[in-house]
């Protein structure tokens, strides 16, 4: 997360003590067993207090509607460290960044038993596997990627860019790169592509002002920009077709009433779901736009969408120092359950 502390204070002033308890049900049971594969279920990706090394990696059964928590720990008798950010799953690997920690926890995916340590890394965000024997790894103030070599699981060398790097989307030997705006720096609305065989930045396209999200479907890349409200620069979700690099505008945004962190995804109904302040779904070829979730007082923090029932997934990080609620909805916004899961849950990763 970028600058939690301060991004903590703005929620402490705007929030205060407002907390969502509204159809709250806290009667998921917990599995304490971790003999089990983790298989057929949701990882519940929880950042932790920053500073604080609390970081958390949960499970929850989707067979048995059990929730296992802090299933790194249970097994390797070590916190996972501070700040999870992202999780990325190869094979039978799975490899957990931590963000202000430095480095990445590479463990077995059905397990969770450790296997190494990528360190030597700035402030890592992403992960992405290149091939056997290399990754990227996108980095909050590192200027460059990380370039990782898998069969020893060291740092081989980084690839200069621009600025903050963050989520990375794989179009055969080009990786396209998302280039959020650092409050410090002037704003550019370009992202990146990078070669993968020469490790080198081959061509960049304008397509707007702080890129928070992305993603690829079919022929089309798909980047969710929030604008700058400095210079009223407004923001979007863009479509790049990466054939020809075409770019048009598939919805504007009329003001800066964003989430924290906004999220993205394709849904297997051929929608777009994404947070701002609520979340939305959006009919590409219509352009219909349709907020299904309000807000109503919560931080919807994390978004994740099972592929095999399409329901979504939704948390609400709170105040970042008590464990985030948890929401599972249908695709029209219909609540299903609700329960507790760890501090600043982020994200979840369908297995």
């Amino acid at each position: 997360m970028l600058d939690q502390a301060f991004y903590r204070q703005i929620t402490f002033l705007v929030w205060a003590i407002l907390l969502f308890s509204a159809c709250q049900d806290d009667t998921v049971p917990h599995h304490t067993d971790n003999s089990s594969n983790f298989e057929n279920g949701v990882f519940i990706i929880s950042e932790g207090q920053f500073n604080n090394g609390n970081a958390s990696l949960s499970f929850f059964d989707l067979e048995n509607q059990e929730l296992q928590e802090n299933i790194f720990r249970s097994t390797n008798n070590r916190s996972l460290g501070d700040v999870f950010q992202s999780m990325y799953i190869s094979g039978d690997i799975a490899y957990l960044v931590l963000n202000n920690s430095s480095k990445i926890e590479v463990v077995n995916a059905k397990n969770m038993e450790s296997v190494a340590q990528i360190e030597g890394l700035t402030s890592p965000r992403y992960f992405m596997k290149i091939d056997d024997e290399k990754a990227y790894v996108s980095d909050l103030y590192a200027d460059g990627i990380s370039v990782v070599n898998l069969v020893d699981f060291t740092i081989q060398g980084t690839i200069p860019m621009p600025g903050w790097t963050e989520q990375m989307v794989d179009v055969g030997t080009e990786i396209w790169v998302a280039m959020p705006w650092f409050y410090q720096d002037e704003p550019s609305p370009y992202i990146y592509t990078i070669d993968s065989y020469f490790n080198s930045v081959a061509d960049s396209v304008a397509i707007g002002v702080d890129q928070v999200a992305m993603l690829l479907d079919n022929d089309f890349l798909y980047v969710y920009c929030k604008g700058h409200p400095n210079t009223d620069v407004k923001g979007g979700i863009i479509r790049m077709n990466i054939q020809t690099r075409e770019v048009n505008t598939v919805v504007s945004f009329e003001d800066f009433d964003f989430n924290f962190a906004p999220r993205m995804l394709m849904h297997p109904n051929g929608k777009l779901y994404f947070t701002k302040k609520g979340v939305f779904s959006l009919e590409i070829g219509t352009g219909n736009l349709t907020k299904i979730i309000e807000e109503n007082g919560r931080d919807f923090y994390g978004l994740g969408i099972n592929p095999v029932d399409g329901h979504l997934w939704v948390s609400d990080a709170i105040d970042f120092q008590q464990k985030s609620n948890i929401f599972e909805y249908t695709e029209e916004g219909v609540l299903i359950q609700s329960f507790k899961g760890g501090i600043g849950t982020n994200n979840f990763y369908f297995n």
